[in-house]
């Protein structure tokens, strides 16, 4: 049969009980179909009853109405990474979405299991020289960690390593 469309599903909050639960359920459902490749986690929540920072909810605010995206699901969107990457033993890729604008951030999402991270409102505020920031950012970063590769460091939290 021909391969099946690319199917997104917003992955639930892993920073409840219940969130985390879900995001069992998820997996476990993803795993055994054998369909799916990989998760792209996490950017929008529909939810704006959600524990923000001061700084969150002024985001929120200036931001109106509809789904919350970026910076003030930063936090919330790592969480989520390290849960999947725990949950799948690192066995499918992740993207980590959210709030990416600086080396420091991407990081953070290596580090908690993304394999690959995309960067979209960061390049819209810091423009496209925001890539050559974040490389020089993250090789930094690597080399102090004792890091040879971007590969090395994916899920490094979750494993234990320094």
């Amino acid at each position: 049969p021909p391969p099946l469309p690319p199917r997104e599903t917003p992955p639930p909050p892993a920073d409840t009980e219940e969130g985390r639960q879900q995001l069992r359920e998820l997996v476990d459902v993803a795993r055994t179909s054998g369909t799916v490749d990989g998760f792209v986690i996490s950017n929008t929540a529909g939810d704006r009853d959600l524990p923000l920072s001061a700084e969150g909810r002024a985001a929120s605010a200036a931001i109106g109405r509809g789904g919350l995206s970026g910076r003030p699901l930063r936090a919330r969107s790592t969480a989520a990474i390290r849960e999947v990457f725990r949950l799948t033993g690192g066995s499918l890729p992740i993207v980590g979405v959210g709030g990416i604008d600086s080396a420091e951030v991407a990081y953070e999402k290596i580090r908690a299991g993304a394999s690959l991270v995309e960067v979209y409102t960061g390049l819209v505020y810091k423009s496209p020289w925001l890539f050559s920031d974040m490389h020089v950012g993250l090789r930094r970063l690597l080399e102090r960690d004792g890091f040879s590769s971007v590969s090395e460091a994916v899920g490094a939290d979750v494993r234990g390593r320094p």
